[in-house]
Protein backbone atom coordinates (compact mmCIF):
# COMPACT_ATOMS: atom_id res chain seq x y z
CA UNK A 1 0.00 0.00 0.00
CA UNK A 2 2.72 2.22 0.52
CA UNK A 3 3.98 1.79 -2.66
CA UNK A 4 1.43 2.57 -3.65
CA UNK A 5 0.66 5.91 -2.50
CA UNK A 6 4.05 6.96 -3.02
CA UNK A 7 3.87 6.02 -6.54
CA UNK A 8 0.37 8.30 -6.63
CA UNK A 9 2.61 11.32 -5.30
CA UNK A 10 5.38 10.83 -7.64
CA UNK A 11 2.88 10.82 -10.59
CA UNK A 12 0.69 13.69 -9.09
CA UNK A 13 4.28 15.99 -8.49
CA UNK A 14 5.09 15.20 -12.00
CA UNK A 15 1.93 16.19 -13.74
CA UNK A 16 2.27 19.41 -12.15
CA UNK A 17 5.31 20.71 -14.80
CA UNK A 18 2.98 19.81 -17.60
CA UNK A 19 1.28 22.61 -18.90
CA UNK A 20 -2.42 22.21 -17.26
CA UNK A 21 -4.41 20.89 -20.23
CA UNK A 22 -0.99 18.05 -20.54
CA UNK A 23 -1.44 17.39 -17.06
CA UNK A 24 -5.02 17.61 -16.85
CA UNK A 25 -5.29 15.02 -20.26
CA UNK A 26 -2.96 12.72 -18.92
CA UNK A 27 -5.03 12.33 -15.70
CA UNK A 28 -8.47 12.11 -16.96
CA UNK A 29 -6.93 9.26 -19.37
CA UNK A 30 -4.97 7.50 -17.41
CA UNK A 31 -5.94 8.15 -13.72
CA UNK A 32 -9.54 8.50 -13.83
CA UNK A 33 -9.88 6.36 -16.94
CA UNK A 34 -12.31 8.74 -18.91
CA UNK A 35 -12.88 7.99 -22.80
CA UNK A 36 -11.98 10.86 -24.91
CA UNK A 37 -15.39 12.21 -25.58
CA UNK A 38 -16.15 12.71 -21.47
CA UNK A 39 -12.71 14.40 -21.38
CA UNK A 40 -13.17 16.80 -24.21
CA UNK A 41 -16.44 17.77 -22.14
CA UNK A 42 -14.57 18.06 -19.30
CA UNK A 43 -12.16 20.23 -20.79
CA UNK A 44 -14.65 21.79 -23.06
CA UNK A 45 -12.65 21.27 -26.08
CA UNK A 46 -13.13 19.07 -28.90
CA UNK A 47 -12.16 15.65 -29.17
CA UNK A 48 -9.52 16.02 -31.73
CA UNK A 49 -7.76 18.64 -29.49
CA UNK A 50 -8.01 15.98 -26.95
CA UNK A 51 -6.47 13.31 -28.84
CA UNK A 52 -3.62 15.76 -30.29
CA UNK A 53 -3.18 16.61 -26.41
CA UNK A 54 -2.38 12.73 -25.52
CA UNK A 55 -0.36 11.97 -28.51
CA UNK A 56 1.75 14.98 -28.11
CA UNK A 57 2.61 14.94 -24.88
Amino acid sequence: MANTNALALIAALALDYLPNRYGDALEYKYIEGLSIKEMAVRMQIGTEAVQSDITNI
